[in-house]
Protein backbone atom coordinates (compact mmCIF):
# COMPACT_ATOMS: atom_id res chain seq x y z
CA UNK A 1 0.00 0.00 0.00
CA UNK A 2 0.96 3.70 -0.56
CA UNK A 3 1.21 5.37 2.74
CA UNK A 4 -0.39 8.95 3.65
CA UNK A 5 0.84 10.75 6.81
CA UNK A 6 1.32 14.33 7.82
CA UNK A 7 4.76 15.64 7.46
CA UNK A 8 3.56 18.32 10.73
CA UNK A 9 1.01 16.39 12.90
CA UNK A 10 -1.38 17.77 13.14
CA UNK A 11 -1.42 20.79 11.55
CA UNK A 12 -2.49 19.06 8.01
CA UNK A 13 -6.36 18.38 8.53
CA UNK A 14 -7.47 16.10 5.81
CA UNK A 15 -5.36 13.30 4.58
CA UNK A 16 -7.11 13.41 1.26
CA UNK A 17 -10.12 15.22 -0.01
CA UNK A 18 -12.47 15.00 -2.44
CA UNK A 19 -13.84 18.10 -2.52
CA UNK A 20 -16.76 20.86 -2.95
CA UNK A 21 -14.79 21.90 -6.13
CA UNK A 22 -15.78 18.12 -7.18
CA UNK A 23 -19.72 18.34 -7.24
CA UNK A 24 -20.18 18.36 -10.61
CA UNK A 25 -17.22 15.98 -11.35
CA UNK A 26 -17.36 12.66 -12.45
CA UNK A 27 -17.01 9.76 -9.03
CA UNK A 28 -13.29 9.04 -8.09
CA UNK A 29 -12.09 6.09 -6.42
CA UNK A 30 -9.47 5.96 -3.58
CA UNK A 31 -8.41 2.63 -3.24
CA UNK A 32 -5.60 0.69 -1.66
CA UNK A 33 -3.53 3.72 0.66
CA UNK A 34 -2.95 3.85 3.90
CA UNK A 35 -3.77 6.50 5.44
CA UNK A 36 -2.95 7.79 9.28
CA UNK A 37 -2.45 10.38 12.10
CA UNK A 38 -4.22 13.35 10.71
CA UNK A 39 -6.99 14.56 12.25
CA UNK A 40 -9.32 13.47 9.52
CA UNK A 41 -8.24 11.15 7.04
CA UNK A 42 -10.40 11.07 4.23
CA UNK A 43 -13.11 13.65 3.43
CA UNK A 44 -16.06 13.58 0.66
CA UNK A 45 -18.01 16.05 -0.78
CA UNK A 46 -20.37 16.22 -4.16
CA UNK A 47 -22.75 14.55 -5.84
CA UNK A 48 -20.95 11.72 -7.00
CA UNK A 49 -20.48 8.81 -5.54
CA UNK A 50 -17.50 8.32 -4.84
CA UNK A 51 -15.74 4.90 -3.59
CA UNK A 52 -13.39 4.13 -0.68
CA UNK A 53 -12.07 0.54 -1.12
CA UNK A 54 -9.26 -1.25 0.14
CA UNK A 55 -7.71 0.94 2.26
CA UNK A 56 -6.08 1.11 5.89
CA UNK A 57 -7.29 4.25 7.78
CA UNK A 58 -6.33 4.99 11.35
CA UNK A 59 -3.57 2.12 11.65
CA UNK A 60 -0.45 1.02 10.78
CA UNK A 61 0.77 -0.19 7.43
CA UNK A 62 0.37 -3.55 8.27
CA UNK A 63 -3.30 -2.70 9.88
CA UNK A 64 -2.06 -4.95 13.35
CA UNK A 65 -2.10 -1.70 15.50
CA UNK A 66 -3.01 1.94 15.81
CA UNK A 67 -0.66 4.35 14.05
CA UNK A 68 -1.08 6.45 17.29
CA UNK A 69 -1.08 4.62 20.75
CA UNK A 70 -0.89 6.18 24.06
CA UNK A 71 -3.95 8.54 23.44
CA UNK A 72 -7.55 8.96 23.59
CA UNK A 73 -7.61 8.36 19.64
CA UNK A 74 -6.53 10.70 16.95
CA UNK A 75 -9.67 11.88 14.60
CA UNK A 76 -11.70 10.62 12.11
CA UNK A 77 -11.66 7.79 9.03
CA UNK A 78 -14.00 9.05 6.74
CA UNK A 79 -16.35 12.13 6.45
CA UNK A 80 -18.82 11.80 3.84
CA UNK A 81 -20.24 15.73 3.34
CA UNK A 82 -22.64 15.94 0.89
CA UNK A 83 -25.46 14.24 -0.65
CA UNK A 84 -23.74 11.95 -3.23
CA UNK A 85 -24.50 8.23 -2.78
CA UNK A 86 -20.55 7.24 -1.63
CA UNK A 87 -19.76 3.86 -1.50
CA UNK A 88 -17.14 3.03 1.25
CA UNK A 89 -16.14 -1.12 1.03
CA UNK A 90 -17.90 -3.60 -1.04
CA UNK A 91 -18.90 -6.93 -1.25
CA UNK A 92 -15.30 -8.04 -3.17
CA UNK A 93 -12.44 -8.45 -1.18
CA UNK A 94 -10.44 -6.48 -2.19
CA UNK A 95 -12.77 -3.64 -1.91
CA UNK A 96 -13.02 -4.14 2.42
CA UNK A 97 -11.60 -1.08 4.62
CA UNK A 98 -9.66 -1.09 7.74
CA UNK A 99 -10.74 2.21 9.85
CA UNK A 100 -9.81 1.58 13.82
CA UNK A 101 -7.38 3.17 16.12
CA UNK A 102 -9.06 6.52 15.81
CA UNK A 103 -11.72 8.58 17.67
CA UNK A 104 -14.51 7.41 14.97
CA UNK A 105 -14.57 5.31 12.12
CA UNK A 106 -17.63 7.42 9.80
CA UNK A 107 -19.04 10.52 11.02
CA UNK A 108 -21.13 12.90 9.30
CA UNK A 109 -22.71 16.18 10.12
CA UNK A 110 -24.58 16.43 7.14
CA UNK A 111 -27.65 15.24 5.05
CA UNK A 112 -26.44 12.48 3.00
CA UNK A 113 -28.81 10.31 0.97
CA UNK A 114 -27.96 6.87 -0.80
CA UNK A 115 -24.37 5.96 1.22
CA UNK A 116 -23.58 2.15 1.12
CA UNK A 117 -21.32 1.01 4.06
CA UNK A 118 -20.56 -2.85 3.05
CA UNK A 119 -17.79 -5.23 4.01
CA UNK A 120 -15.56 -2.82 5.99
CA UNK A 121 -13.92 -4.03 9.31
CA UNK A 122 -14.56 -1.43 11.48
CA UNK A 123 -12.39 -1.26 15.16
CA UNK A 124 -10.79 -4.76 15.01
CA UNK A 125 -7.25 -5.84 13.16
CA UNK A 126 -7.23 -6.76 9.65
CA UNK A 127 -7.17 -10.42 10.49
CA UNK A 128 -10.81 -9.37 12.12
CA UNK A 129 -10.08 -11.04 15.58
CA UNK A 130 -8.40 -8.73 17.83
CA UNK A 131 -9.85 -5.32 18.64
CA UNK A 132 -8.06 -1.89 18.25
CA UNK A 133 -10.64 -0.22 18.81
CA UNK A 134 -12.06 3.51 18.51
CA UNK A 135 -12.41 6.12 21.64
CA UNK A 136 -15.80 7.34 20.33
CA UNK A 137 -18.58 6.08 18.30
CA UNK A 138 -17.54 4.18 15.29
CA UNK A 139 -20.22 5.22 13.07
CA UNK A 140 -21.96 8.52 13.49
CA UNK A 141 -24.61 10.58 11.94
CA UNK A 142 -26.13 13.80 13.24
CA UNK A 143 -28.19 14.67 10.06
CA UNK A 144 -30.81 13.17 7.94
CA UNK A 145 -29.44 9.66 6.51
CA UNK A 146 -32.17 8.50 3.76
CA UNK A 147 -31.69 5.43 1.49
CA UNK A 148 -28.13 4.51 3.05
CA UNK A 149 -27.23 0.49 2.94
CA UNK A 150 -24.59 -0.24 6.07
CA UNK A 151 -24.40 -3.97 5.60
CA UNK A 152 -25.95 -6.59 3.23
CA UNK A 153 -27.80 -10.08 3.57
CA UNK A 154 -24.62 -11.12 1.11
CA UNK A 155 -22.03 -12.61 3.82
CA UNK A 156 -19.57 -10.54 1.85
CA UNK A 157 -21.46 -7.21 2.53
CA UNK A 158 -21.18 -7.67 6.00
CA UNK A 159 -19.51 -4.82 8.27
CA UNK A 160 -18.08 -6.24 11.66
CA UNK A 161 -18.09 -3.11 13.61
CA UNK A 162 -16.73 -3.50 17.16
CA UNK A 163 -14.50 -2.61 20.09
CA UNK A 164 -15.46 1.02 20.07
CA UNK A 165 -15.53 3.20 23.49
CA UNK A 166 -18.96 4.38 22.86
CA UNK A 167 -21.59 3.29 20.37
CA UNK A 168 -21.39 0.98 16.98
CA UNK A 169 -23.77 3.18 15.60
CA UNK A 170 -25.00 6.49 16.84
CA UNK A 171 -27.76 8.39 14.66
CA UNK A 172 -28.87 11.73 16.30
CA UNK A 173 -30.91 14.41 14.47
CA UNK A 174 -33.78 16.70 15.06
CA UNK A 175 -35.34 15.90 11.37
CA UNK A 176 -38.60 14.19 10.88
CA UNK A 177 -38.32 10.43 9.03
CA UNK A 178 -34.94 11.20 8.50
CA UNK A 179 -33.83 7.64 8.18
CA UNK A 180 -36.71 6.81 4.72
CA UNK A 181 -35.27 3.55 3.08
CA UNK A 182 -32.30 3.40 5.47
CA UNK A 183 -31.61 -0.48 5.97
CA UNK A 184 -29.00 -1.82 8.81
CA UNK A 185 -28.77 -4.98 8.47
CA UNK A 186 -26.57 -8.74 7.96
CA UNK A 187 -23.53 -7.13 10.61
CA UNK A 188 -21.79 -8.35 13.26
CA UNK A 189 -21.92 -5.56 16.11
CA UNK A 190 -19.38 -6.64 19.13
CA UNK A 191 -17.93 -9.86 17.96
CA UNK A 192 -14.85 -10.62 15.85
CA UNK A 193 -15.17 -11.84 12.31
CA UNK A 194 -16.52 -15.37 13.07
CA UNK A 195 -19.27 -14.17 15.37
CA UNK A 196 -18.24 -15.89 18.13
CA UNK A 197 -15.23 -14.10 20.32
CA UNK A 198 -16.58 -10.81 22.37
CA UNK A 199 -15.20 -7.52 21.25
CA UNK A 200 -18.04 -5.57 22.86
CA UNK A 201 -18.88 -1.97 21.91
CA UNK A 202 -19.74 0.87 24.31
CA UNK A 203 -17.90 -0.69 27.46
CA UNK A 204 -16.35 2.45 28.40
CA UNK A 205 -13.38 1.05 29.90
CA UNK A 206 -12.56 5.08 31.32
CA UNK A 207 -15.55 5.22 33.29
CA UNK A 208 -16.72 1.69 33.41
CA UNK A 209 -20.07 2.81 35.50
CA UNK A 210 -21.24 5.11 32.17
CA UNK A 211 -21.55 2.66 29.65
CA UNK A 212 -23.62 3.32 26.70
CA UNK A 213 -25.45 1.21 23.97
CA UNK A 214 -24.30 -0.40 20.89
CA UNK A 215 -26.53 0.58 18.79
CA UNK A 216 -28.60 4.40 19.69
CA UNK A 217 -30.78 5.99 17.81
CA UNK A 218 -32.55 9.61 19.34
CA UNK A 219 -34.48 11.60 17.28
CA UNK A 220 -37.49 12.64 19.49
CA UNK A 221 -39.56 12.79 15.81
CA UNK A 222 -40.94 9.84 13.65
CA UNK A 223 -38.00 7.78 12.28
CA UNK A 224 -39.33 5.27 9.99
CA UNK A 225 -36.24 2.81 10.32
CA UNK A 226 -36.19 -1.13 10.32
CA UNK A 227 -32.70 -2.37 11.68
CA UNK A 228 -32.65 -6.16 11.28
CA UNK A 229 -34.98 -8.19 9.01
CA UNK A 230 -36.66 -11.43 8.42
CA UNK A 231 -35.61 -12.24 5.03
CA UNK A 232 -32.62 -14.38 5.06
CA UNK A 233 -29.28 -12.69 5.66
CA UNK A 234 -30.73 -9.49 7.60
CA UNK A 235 -30.21 -9.84 10.69
CA UNK A 236 -27.52 -8.16 12.89
CA UNK A 237 -25.93 -9.89 15.21
CA UNK A 238 -25.81 -7.36 18.15
CA UNK A 239 -23.60 -9.05 21.07
CA UNK A 240 -21.70 -8.31 24.37
CA UNK A 241 -21.96 -4.11 24.47
CA UNK A 242 -22.17 -2.57 27.74
CA UNK A 243 -25.54 -1.21 28.00
CA UNK A 244 -28.50 -1.96 25.59
CA UNK A 245 -27.87 -3.71 22.50
CA UNK A 246 -30.35 -1.65 20.58
CA UNK A 247 -31.71 1.43 22.05
CA UNK A 248 -34.45 3.65 21.25
CA UNK A 249 -34.18 7.68 22.83
CA UNK A 250 -37.24 9.09 22.46
CA UNK A 251 -37.45 8.47 18.62
CA UNK A 252 -40.60 6.53 17.11
CA UNK A 253 -40.82 3.89 14.16
CA UNK A 254 -37.63 2.55 14.75
CA UNK A 255 -38.48 -1.57 13.92
CA UNK A 256 -36.41 -4.45 14.52
CA UNK A 257 -38.42 -7.59 13.49
CA UNK A 258 -34.98 -9.85 13.77
CA UNK A 259 -31.60 -9.46 14.95
CA UNK A 260 -29.59 -11.88 17.02
CA UNK A 261 -29.06 -9.98 20.73
CA UNK A 262 -26.64 -12.05 22.77
CA UNK A 263 -24.49 -11.23 26.00
CA UNK A 264 -26.07 -7.49 26.08
CA UNK A 265 -24.54 -6.60 29.90
CA UNK A 266 -28.46 -4.84 30.27
CA UNK A 267 -30.99 -5.74 27.86
CA UNK A 268 -31.55 -6.21 24.10
CA UNK A 269 -33.64 -3.25 23.44
CA UNK A 270 -34.16 -0.51 25.61
CA UNK A 271 -36.49 1.85 24.31
CA UNK A 272 -36.39 4.99 26.69
CA UNK A 273 -38.36 7.86 27.49
CA UNK A 274 -35.09 10.44 27.20
CA UNK A 275 -31.77 10.45 25.51
CA UNK A 276 -30.67 8.61 28.35
CA UNK A 277 -30.73 5.06 29.04
CA UNK A 278 -33.52 3.60 31.60
CA UNK A 279 -33.61 -0.03 31.70
CA UNK A 280 -36.85 -2.26 31.38
CA UNK A 281 -40.07 0.13 30.87
CA UNK A 282 -42.80 -1.75 32.45
CA UNK A 283 -45.70 -2.71 30.53
CA UNK A 284 -48.87 0.39 31.98
CA UNK A 285 -52.69 -0.20 31.29
CA UNK A 286 -53.99 1.93 27.88
CA UNK A 287 -49.91 2.31 26.72
CA UNK A 288 -50.76 6.15 26.83
CA UNK A 289 -47.36 6.52 28.36
CA UNK A 290 -44.62 8.45 25.73
CA UNK A 291 -40.93 7.90 25.10
CA UNK A 292 -38.47 5.62 22.23
CA UNK A 293 -40.95 3.74 19.98
CA UNK A 294 -43.78 4.83 22.30
CA UNK A 295 -43.11 2.93 24.92
CA UNK A 296 -45.04 0.16 22.79
CA UNK A 297 -46.21 -2.66 25.66
CA UNK A 298 -45.05 -6.08 25.07
CA UNK A 299 -47.13 -8.94 25.07
CA UNK A 300 -48.20 -10.55 28.78
CA UNK A 301 -48.38 -13.97 28.47
CA UNK A 302 -48.85 -16.96 30.31
CA UNK A 303 -47.59 -20.80 29.59
CA UNK A 304 -49.52 -24.27 30.23
CA UNK A 305 -48.98 -25.92 33.43
CA UNK A 306 -45.96 -28.52 32.68
CA UNK A 307 -44.52 -26.68 30.10
CA UNK A 308 -41.80 -25.60 31.92
CA UNK A 309 -39.19 -26.84 32.47
CA UNK A 310 -38.45 -29.22 29.27
CA UNK A 311 -41.01 -27.39 27.09
CA UNK A 312 -41.41 -28.91 23.62
CA UNK A 313 -42.25 -27.73 19.96
CA UNK A 314 -45.77 -26.42 20.57
CA UNK A 315 -47.48 -25.29 23.05
CA UNK A 316 -50.51 -22.64 23.31
CA UNK A 317 -49.68 -19.24 24.30
CA UNK A 318 -51.93 -16.72 26.22
CA UNK A 319 -51.59 -13.76 26.23
CA UNK A 320 -52.75 -10.18 25.91
CA UNK A 321 -50.89 -6.86 24.96
CA UNK A 322 -52.67 -4.33 27.13
CA UNK A 323 -51.88 -1.06 24.39
CA UNK A 324 -55.37 1.08 23.60
CA UNK A 325 -56.46 1.38 19.65
CA UNK A 326 -55.32 5.75 20.79
CA UNK A 327 -52.07 4.83 21.76
CA UNK A 328 -50.93 3.02 18.60
CA UNK A 329 -51.18 2.34 14.76
CA UNK A 330 -53.10 -1.13 14.59
CA UNK A 331 -52.83 -3.63 13.74
CA UNK A 332 -49.81 -5.22 16.33
CA UNK A 333 -47.68 -7.63 14.80
CA UNK A 334 -46.77 -9.60 17.60
CA UNK A 335 -43.65 -11.98 17.06
CA UNK A 336 -42.12 -14.81 18.78
CA UNK A 337 -38.45 -16.17 18.91
CA UNK A 338 -36.27 -18.40 20.36
CA UNK A 339 -34.49 -16.38 22.79
CA UNK A 340 -30.17 -16.04 23.68
CA UNK A 341 -28.40 -15.01 26.90
CA UNK A 342 -28.82 -11.50 27.44
CA UNK A 343 -32.93 -12.08 27.26
CA UNK A 344 -33.18 -10.76 23.15
CA UNK A 345 -34.34 -12.81 20.35
CA UNK A 346 -31.62 -15.64 18.32
CA UNK A 347 -34.09 -17.00 15.69
CA UNK A 348 -37.54 -16.19 14.44
CA UNK A 349 -40.27 -18.55 15.24
CA UNK A 350 -43.78 -17.10 14.20
CA UNK A 351 -46.13 -14.08 14.18
CA UNK A 352 -49.64 -12.87 14.25
CA UNK A 353 -51.52 -9.89 14.48
CA UNK A 354 -54.09 -8.34 16.21
CA UNK A 355 -56.43 -6.02 15.04
CA UNK A 356 -58.04 -3.30 16.34
CA UNK A 357 -61.77 -4.97 17.08
CA UNK A 358 -59.47 -6.96 19.56
CA UNK A 359 -57.19 -4.64 21.39
CA UNK A 360 -56.45 -5.01 24.79
CA UNK A 361 -58.36 -8.45 24.55
CA UNK A 362 -57.24 -11.57 25.43
CA UNK A 363 -55.63 -13.91 22.90
CA UNK A 364 -54.80 -17.59 22.20
CA UNK A 365 -52.17 -18.52 20.05
CA UNK A 366 -50.79 -22.21 19.34
CA UNK A 367 -47.42 -21.63 18.57
CA UNK A 368 -45.54 -24.19 16.72
CA UNK A 369 -41.81 -24.61 15.79
CA UNK A 370 -41.23 -24.54 11.87
CA UNK A 371 -37.91 -26.61 12.55
CA UNK A 372 -39.59 -29.02 14.73
CA UNK A 373 -37.26 -28.26 17.59
CA UNK A 374 -37.92 -27.21 20.87
CA UNK A 375 -39.53 -23.71 21.37
CA UNK A 376 -36.93 -22.67 24.52
CA UNK A 377 -35.94 -20.42 25.29
CA UNK A 378 -39.05 -18.42 24.14
CA UNK A 379 -39.20 -14.68 23.94
CA UNK A 380 -42.24 -11.70 22.48
CA UNK A 381 -42.72 -8.40 20.85
CA UNK A 382 -45.36 -6.25 19.96
CA UNK A 383 -44.38 -3.98 16.88
CA UNK A 384 -47.59 -1.58 15.33
CA UNK A 385 -48.05 -0.58 12.04
CA UNK A 386 -45.61 2.36 12.46
CA UNK A 387 -42.72 0.66 13.35
CA UNK A 388 -43.03 1.09 17.14
CA UNK A 389 -41.34 -2.11 18.49
CA UNK A 390 -41.64 -2.89 22.35
CA UNK A 391 -38.63 -4.01 24.22
CA UNK A 392 -38.88 -8.15 24.64
CA UNK A 393 -41.17 -10.02 27.40
CA UNK A 394 -39.56 -11.62 30.19
CA UNK A 395 -37.59 -14.67 28.52
CA UNK A 396 -38.05 -17.91 29.54
CA UNK A 397 -36.51 -21.41 28.92
CA UNK A 398 -33.15 -23.31 30.07
CA UNK A 399 -29.41 -22.10 30.57
CA UNK A 400 -26.83 -24.33 29.89
CA UNK A 401 -24.15 -23.56 32.28
CA UNK A 402 -20.05 -23.19 31.72
CA UNK A 403 -19.65 -27.00 33.52
CA UNK A 404 -22.52 -28.29 31.16
CA UNK A 405 -24.95 -28.68 33.42
CA UNK A 406 -28.27 -27.72 32.99
CA UNK A 407 -30.50 -25.84 34.80
CA UNK A 408 -33.83 -24.32 34.35
CA UNK A 409 -34.40 -20.91 35.62
CA UNK A 410 -37.90 -19.22 34.81
CA UNK A 411 -36.23 -16.24 34.03
CA UNK A 412 -32.71 -15.89 31.96
CA UNK A 413 -31.54 -12.72 33.46
CA UNK A 414 -29.91 -9.96 31.14
CA UNK A 415 -26.50 -9.52 30.31
CA UNK A 416 -25.57 -13.20 31.47
CA UNK A 417 -24.00 -15.78 28.95
CA UNK A 418 -22.86 -19.62 29.92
Amino acid sequence: KIELRPANPPVQFNGLEISLNFFAQPASTIRGLAISRFPLQIFLAGSSAHRVEGCFLGTNISGTAAAVTGNSGLGSGIRPFGPGGYVIGGTAPAARNLISGMFGAITSFSANDGIVIQGNLIGTDISGTQAIGHAGNAIESSGPLTNALIGGTDPNARNVISASRFSAIYLSTSNVNPYTGTRIVGNYIGTDVSGLKPLGNGLNLASPTQTVASVYLFSGNDSNLAIGGLLPGEANLIAYGGAAGLQVATSRGVSSPLNHFRGNRVMAIDNSETSNADGPSPNDAGDADTGGNRLQNFPAYTLPGGFLPAGGSSVTVNYTVATAVANATYPLTIRAYRGDCGGGSKSFIASETIEAVDAQLPQTWVLTAPDGGNLLPLVFTATDAAGNNSEFSAMVGETIFADALEDQPPVLTAGKCF
